[in-house]
């Protein structure tokens, strides 16, 4: 008869209880439930040796490793140190069983999770004091990442552009449809400066840069701010680059001001044309050449303040209408022109579009004065070239006949110095009376030699238009003056009596001799 200890029922407890103390009698399997010897030190060491020896079938369960039930200091198990270890080994598998997450618990059982660690034998369950380990508490596999959000990805770390939709807004920012997936747009990354109101970009298709992917993208982050910067950069290089090639570049008119209009260039950029620069032709504000959304074509003047202050103009892609004013307009020519300003000193008339001419107040008909409504703004007005100066795009204008030639040339053959001449008179000055010999030659009567008292008032006896009749004084060719005086005045000392003196010492004397020698000549005749 064999005193081997018999392996527990599966599941059972290997723990000796305190009912079966050793100086009690244990009913063995084999005899039936005969009495069996006392359990002594001895006893319990040879029996553990036969268990040991049959090996795993006879004694697999009885090899637990969840507790090793020790020894006392008498050779003898004590039942309290077996329940003590017992219920510590209770306490760490129920806290085992708690840290299982519902996600983990889920998962496939992983070898000797239900029960068996592999071998043929079972692997003792936690109430019997096993710790459990569970690979269930690794971290789960990365989930595969969907090909819109792999393409987000490659061109977020690619730092490439990619195409948007705006697909709706709210407060914070815009949301925006890219590859598919929705991503977000705050409204300071929308524009370089304060963006536009937000349906202004709604179903518009714009470029943006990835900046962030967050939450295993479940929310994406997006910008046009560097977009705008690197197209601002470009853009404006090109246009310092045509500033000074004077290339023209393309732009749409965003808005239109009483002193210009500002033109959209791209890349944020925005240039102003001055309403001087729209157009060579005559108009009363930007208006009536401009209009808002209106394509044009200019020429960069100025990039100023990195691109902050851009100028422009339509007017320089227009000819220059005053590359052949001279053969359009000849001194003499009649012109009929619109008056488009005036001034303190005269009207300004478009004789030709671009090209205006100067009307000045004393080159008014006779008796007419600026401030006759003949001479206000859109009055036509017809009249006669009196100059031309194209290198300094200046035109002289006249409404009096002007003289086809130029009346200054031969005028000594046409009159000489104590001449009677009749003439009319154009104006009234301080100083005298302007009167006309004919178109274009005018001389100046002194108020000295009027007639009238100083202090007197001229206009009182010469009124303008009036016919006058005068002597003339003298001519000044080289400097274009002709003096004047009243028929009958005796011109003492005049250049005129000079000159005929002069004359006869010439013929008295003879050519050879000039006046010191005739002196002389009659010195010595009268000596003699």
């Amino acid at each position: 008869m064999s005193n081997a200890v018999q392996p527990p029922a599966e599941g059972a407890s290997t723990e000796i209880d305190a009912e079966t103390a050793p100086n009690e009698p244990a009913a063995s399997a084999d005899d039936g439930g005969a009495q069996s010897e006392p359990m002594t030190t001895e006893t319990v060491a040879a029996e553990t040796a036969e268990t040991v020896a049959a090996g795993p079938e006879a004694g697999a369960e009885a090899e637990s490793p969840r507790t090793s039930e020790t020894l006392s200091d008498g050779g003898e198990v004590t039942s309290e140190n077996a329940e003590t270890d017992g219920e510590t080994d209770r306490e760490k598998a129920h806290a085992a069983e708690a840290e299982l997450s519902p996600r983990a618990s889920s998962s496939p059982p992983a070898d000797g999770a239900d029960g068996t660690d592999g071998t043929d034998g079972p692997v003792p369950s936690a109430d019997e004091g096993s710790t459990v380990v569970d690979s269930s508490d690794a971290a789960p596999p990365p989930k595969p990442m969907s090909p819109e959000l792999a393409r987000i990805s490659a061109a977020l770390e690619a730092k490439e552009r990619v195409a948007g939709k705006v697909i709706g807004w709210n407060k914070g920012g815009f949301h925006v449809a890219v590859f598919g997936v929705a991503a977000f747009c705050p409204k300071s990354q929308m524009e370089l400066a304060n963006p536009k109101k937000a349906a202004a970009y709604l179903d518009r298709e714009l470029e943006f840069r990835i900046i962030d992917i967050k939450d295993d993208g479940k929310r994406v982050v997006v910008s046009r701010v560097p977009v705008l910067r690197e197209d601002r950069s470009g853009i404006l290089q090109q246009l310092r680059d045509k500033a000074k090639s004077g290339e023209p570049v393309e732009g749409t008119v965003r808005s239109v001001t009483d002193f210009g209009g500002f033109v959209s260039l791209g890349g944020g950029l925005e240039g102003l044309v001055h309403r001087s620069q729209i157009t060579r032709h005559r108009f009363s504000e930007p208006r009536e050449v401009l209009s808002t959304g209106q394509s044009v074509r200019v020429v960069v003047l100025k990039v100023e303040k990195n691109g902050e202050r851009i100028s422009l103009s339509m007017k320089a892609l227009e000819p220059d209408p005053w590359q052949d004013v001279e053969e359009r307009a000849k001194i003499g020519d009649a012109f009929q022109g619109t008056v488009v300003r005036r001034a303190d000193f005269g009207v300004f008339v478009e004789v030709f579009p671009g090209v205006e001419g100067l009307l000045h107040e004393s080159q008014l008909p006779i008796g007419r004065k600026l401030s006759d409504d003949d001479y206000s703004e859109g009055k036509q007005v017809e009249g006669w070239i009196r100059e031309v100066d194209a290198q300094r795009n200046r035109l002289s204008l006249s409404l009096r006949e002007v003289a086809a030639t130029d009346p200054w040339k031969g005028i000594h053959d046409r009159y000489s110095e104590g001449q009677d001449a009749e003439g009319m008179v154009e104006q009234i000055a301080n100083f005298g009376v302007f009167v006309q010999l004919e178109p274009g030659l005018t001389g100046l009567l002194p108020a000295s030699a009027t007639g009238v008292a100083a202090g007197g008032r001229l206009d009182r006896m010469y009124r303008p238009g009036s016919s006058v009749k005068i002597v003339i004084d003298s001519i000044d060719a080289k400097r274009k003056r002709i003096s004047l005086a009243l028929p009958g005045a005796k011109l003492e000392g005049t250049k005129a009596d000079l000159r005929d003196y002069q004359n006869k010492l010439k013929e008295e004397s003879g050519p050879s001799l000039n006046a010191m020698a005739a002196a002389f000549e009659r010195l010595k005749g009268s000596s003699s």
